[in-house]
């Protein structure tokens, strides 16, 4: 939209914490990614395994972006956000160092996700981040949320409703578009002529994939069905050890795949899984997953509900089960694989590509997200 845009962060390591290829640990590097400056700056790495591999990580992170935006020029805004709030304080240190509105942006709410998947414990810790979080909102022009559901949580907290603005993750129709079946993955895997569902993201504690080892285990008897994994993250090493300890010859844990070959693994699967552990923290969540799903016309098995259940059976572009239910997984599979025999599971795919078409295009969007940003730097609300 003509605006000039700067991205300070760090190296890029999510989710193994090693930085990748062609990146050297630098104090300061600067490159351009279309028209997007993108100025990255040293911190300590490390897998994502504990939590104070994650605080040093963070911490040392939000250090390294305070100085690093010191020698950022002139802005108009700065946009912090979180998770980790870590990183939203440090938006903030450099709205104020550059004198200029500070906006808060939420993409998932801290503390109370890492309550809600066991990841801290109610006390101390829990009190500083949720003072973090109040100091954030006070001194915010404007915050910017990704549901509702989070709008409703900071209106309870005394947010007032004019500075608050939702603007939901969406999908670029251009770049998200179905492909054609890739026949030659499918026979390399030996997954020719089965019902393939497929989990593909993160790896993550968040979601409860030991659901999907269950789940592979009540369908051992069904010999044209396969699950694949594609993705990593922490939970992969042990999920992969726990399956072949069960000897489950119906998962395929394929790894992380490059981003230009998303489109053909979607395509792979005649099912996509989107679940979240069952915690109520996770009815206000809208995983960006179920909008890459829809753009690419994969019917899906969602195991979240809440405000994600409400878009997907709107939508009818998929089957809704009971967050880390096995069983519900299982008869959802089989379900969508007997609506695939009868010729009707396309046009469960076709629905989804349509409603986010009309309900959640980036374009539109990154149009609402511009007005929020405009009113913040002129002051209004």
């Amino acid at each position: 939209m003509g605006h000039q845009v700067t991205i300070l962060t760090g190296l890029p390591n999510h989710p193994l914490g090693r930085t990748f290829g062609g990146y050297r640990r630098r104090l300061y590097q600067s490159e351009s990614m279309g028209n997007v400056q993108v100025v990255r700056v040293a911190s300590w790495i490390a897998p994502n395994t504990s939590a104070v591999n994650r605080l040093k990580s963070q911490l040392s992170l939000m250090v390294a972006q305070m100085l690093g935006g010191i020698f950022v020029g002139s802005v108009d805004v700065v946009v912090g956000t979180s998770p980790p709030l870590f990183q939203a304080f440090a938006g903030w240190a450099i709205a104020v160092f550059k004198r200029c509105p500070f906006v808060f942006e939420v993409r998932d709410l801290w503390p109370e996700n890492m309550v809600a998947i066991g990841a801290v414990k109610s006390g101390v810790g829990v009190r500083l981040l949720s003072g973090l979080e109040r100091f954030l909102c006070r001194r915010a022009r404007r915050l910017v949320v990704v549901t509702k559901g989070f709008a409703e949580y900071y209106g309870q907290k005394g947010v007032p409703a004019e500075r608050l603005a939702v603007v939901t993750n969406g999908v670029d129709l251009e770049e998200y578009r179905p492909a054609p079946y890739p026949a030659e993955i499918a026979r390399s895997l030996g997954l020719e002529g089965k019902f393939v569902a497929g989990y593909l993201g993160t790896v993550g504690i968040n979601h409860g994939l030991v659901t999907i080892l269950d789940a592979a285990e009540q369908l051992r008897a069904e010999r044209d069905v396969a699950i694949v994994v594609v993705g990593d993250g922490a939970e992969r090493p042990a999920l992969e050890t726990e399956a072949r300890r069960r000897g489950l010859v119906n998962v395929m844990f394929l790894g992380e795949r490059q981003r230009a070959e998303m489109p053909a693994y979607h395509a792979l699967c005649d099912a996509v899984m989107v679940l979240l552990k069952r915690a109520p923290y996770f009815h206000r969540v809208l995983p960006s997953k179920i909008f890459v799903c829809m753009a690419f016309d994969r019917p899906m098995i969602l195991g979240v509900d809440g405000e994600a259940r409400q878009i997907v059976e709107e939508a009818g572009s998929g089957l809704f089960v009971e967050p880390e239910n096995p069983a519900a997984v299982a008869e959802a599979i089989l379900t969508l694989r007997r609506m695939k025999a009868n010729g009707t599971l396309d046009a469960m795919g076709r629905a989804g590509r349509d409603y986010v078409a009309r309900r959640f295009d980036r374009n539109v969007l990154a149009l609402n997200l511009e007005a929020v940003l405009r009113a913040a730097v002129e002051g209004r609300y």
